[in-house]
């Protein structure tokens, strides 16, 4: 960094002296470098000096950036709180935001901030320095998947704009460091023959009764998850008075609406469900077929679908459509 000791004109030199960059004041805390022409900052505050090269030539460009610095400068908290090591900051502003969040993200957020705290154990807050974020990358980047890495990197950036805000430091060591790139693999997807063999598998388990009752619920929870686009803890959470049935929505708690994704599959989940009870073993378009057919007679279905394809097997016809519209002439 530029040093901003300051010759004299007029005034004889020394050899150590003209080795010194030279600096002209043009305003009150603004200076102009002689040999680059940059403009540079000089702010005091409780008996401290802060200087900025102001990264420009211009010199009205400089007097709207000195404005900001020395705005910045101004907000500063001179009292105890400006000692305060980056942990307690880091959890003053977890706690900050915690109404905000869910419990898992912020047990995410306090391994990250326990992880990044011992770079800068020991010092202030204000007295971390881009070296200090720059070893925390050299060191963590080389272990770290990239994208807790960015998880990482986002949490110290933002307990340095909490500081910031607060007045504890001027401006975030952390904005060197850049984020890395992250290329998400393809995930896999089983075809529909697939899934269900897969699904199958899961029943079957290794073949005794007790082991399969076990992993029913299993089989369950994932076709209702693969069915519905439903996350574990959504699924886990839903109940038969959440389906709208005369609408075609199914309501996933832990979401502030119904989901458009979710609207359309209801009724696929429903299907699936009534083939799975009815034990279907044809494809599932024939099985659409079959209910589309007696859409408009009140059957079993369940009952419908088990007799389908056999020579045994029964169901009844519990009403037609006819009888509720007109009554005593049929």
């Amino acid at each position: 960094m530029v040093s901003f000791h300051m010759k004299m004109t007029g005034k004889e030199t020394t050899p150590t002296a003209s080795l010194q960059p030279v600096f002209h004041k043009v305003a009150e805390n603004l200076y102009r470098l002689e040999s680059s022409g940059g403009y540079y900052a000089l702010v005091k505050k409780g008996g401290k000096q802060f200087r900025r090269s102001l990264k420009t030539k211009d010199r009205k460009l400089a007097d709207r950036r000195l404005k900001d610095i020395k705005g910045q400068v101004g907000s500063l908290a001179v009292s105890e709180d400006a000692k305060l090591g980056f942990e307690v900051v880091a959890n003053r502003w977890l706690d900050s935001i915690k109404h905000t969040l869910a419990p898992g993200t912020i047990q995410q957020r306090e391994i990250h901030i326990k992880n990044v705290t011992p770079y800068f154990k020991g010092m202030p807050v204000r007295n971390v320095t881009p070296f200090h974020c720059e070893r925390w990358a050299i060191e963590r980047g080389a272990k770290l998947a990239p994208q807790t890495f960015v998880h990482e990197l986002e949490t110290m950036r933002n307990v340095f704009k909490y500081a910031q805000q607060h007045g504890f430091i001027l401006s975030s060591p952390a904005t060197t460091i850049k984020r890395p790139k992250i290329t998400l693999s393809k995930a896999p997807i089983p075809s529909r023959e697939q899934f269900t063999t897969l699904i199958a598998q899961i029943r079957q388990s290794d073949g005794r009764a007790d082991n399969q009752r076990k992993s029913k619920d299993g089989a369950d929870l994932i076709e209702f998850l693969a069915y519905s686009g439903a996350r574990v803890g959504e699924a886990r959470a839903a109940r038969w008075e959440d389906a709208k049935f005369q609408d075609n929505l199914i309501w996933l708690h832990g979401t502030n609406l119904f989901v458009d994704t979710h609207f359309a599959l209801l009724t696929y989940v429903l299907l699936r469900y009534l083939s799975h009870l009815s034990k279907w073993a044809h494809s599932f378009t024939r099985l659409f077929t079959i209910l589309r057919a007696a859409l408009w007679e009140k059957y079993d279905l369940c009952k419908l679908l088990a007799c389908y394809g056999t020579a045994g097997g029964s169901f009844r016809n519990l009403a037609r459509p006819e009888q509720a519209y007109f009554p005593g002439f049929l």
